[in-house]
Formats: structure tokens, sequence, C-alpha cells
């Protein structure tokens, strides 16, 4: 997504919602972060002492192009996770991070385990994602009165409550190690590590 379409998107309150979500996540964050779906790259910016080191994937090629002209201390990268993994040469990472990408995956278990399969020893998956109340419920309402884009939740393809968060995590080898809502039940954190 382009910087105008990100901006374009969400209505009034998009600015803090991912401002929530951030604020959500910052305290886990730790080492060498891999974030997917790197959007216009706030944390490198606004919280580079939270991490080592930072790279950044997204679909937009464009964006890509523009953030590492930006941000020359950090690494970006275009990636379709749908449809091809992670480059190899990367490192292993500590933490990798999904604010508000999971809901729109096709191919989710595939996905996760490519992850699961990045991520270094005793390293953690961080995720939020819309929960079926904030869905199907919330945001079509504050989309009729313009704090969410009404198109903001049409492409979610996956909604997980905490027990399909707890199943998924399961079948690619993780275990959700917290679970937690936030945004009056609108949204949902998990953190995740390699099963033991």
């Amino acid at each position: 997504m382009t910087e105008a379409a990100e901006l374009q998107v969400g209505g009034r309150a998009s600015g803090r919602l991912r401002t929530s979500r951030y604020a959500k996540v910052l305290p886990h964050l730790r080492g060498h972060l891999l974030e997917i779906g790197c959007g216009t790259s706030p944390l490198v910016h606004e919280f580079s002492g939270s991490f080592t080191s930072y790279t950044g994937c997204d679909l937009d090629a464009e964006l890509i192009k523009r953030l590492s002209t930006r941000y020359p201390e950090a690494t970006y990268e275009v990636v379709d996770l749908d449809h091809q993994d992670l480059p190899r040469d990367w490192v292993a990472f500590d933490t990798i991070l999904a604010t508000a990408v999971i809901e729109h995956l096709f191919n989710l278990e595939m996905v996760m385990r490519r992850l699961a399969d990045r991520l270094a020893d005793g390293g953690r998956i961080l995720l939020t994602t819309p929960t079926p109340f904030g869905n199907d419920i919330v945001l079509p309402i504050t989309a009729r009165v313009g704090l969410t884009s009404a198109d903001a939740f049409a492409d979610h393809i996956n909604i997980l409550n905490k027990r399909r968060m707890n199943l998924l995590a399961d079948e690619v080898g993780l275990e959700v190690i917290k679970y937690s809502t936030f945004q009056l039940g609108m949204n949902s954190f998990a953190l995740m590590t390699k099963r033991s």
C-alpha cells in the first residue's frame, strides 16, 4: 500500500488505531526484528531503540523503494507472502511482527509455517488482528459514521478468536504464550514461540 493510500484507509480513527496496535507490541520487541506488512515503517524512525536491526517487507514495490532510500540503516524487501517465501539469506529473527496483517492472507497456515521457520532460538512472533466482534460488529458501524474506512474490512479473510489462534499456532509448531484483546475487544494480540 502506498503511503498516500495508507493515509486514506481507516477514516478519522486510523492513526489512533495504528498507534494503539504498536503500543501493544512495543514492550515485546527485541533483537533482530522482521515486520511483515511494514507499510510506512513507523517503527524504524519512532522506536529504533527497541531492537537491534530492522527488516521490513511489504507488497508495495514503490513504497519499499522509498523506504530503502529514506532508512538506509534498515533492510527492505518486496515479498508477497501468499506466493513466495522470505529471502533465505536473511538472518534468523528474534521478533517477527505482523500488526493488522494476518487477516489479509489467503494461505495463513503456510505463511505461519514460514515465519516459524525463520525464528531464532527463543524468538517470538507478535500478531495483532481483529476479533470476530471487532470485524463483524464494530467495523461496519464505525465505517458508517466515518471513523474507519468502508473498505477497511472488505478484504479480511481470516478472523481468529482465541481458540482459532491457539489451533493455528499448534498446527504450525508454535504455542501462544500470551493472548489478550484490546481496543475495547475489537482487536487481539498474540505472542507465540516455538513449541518446546
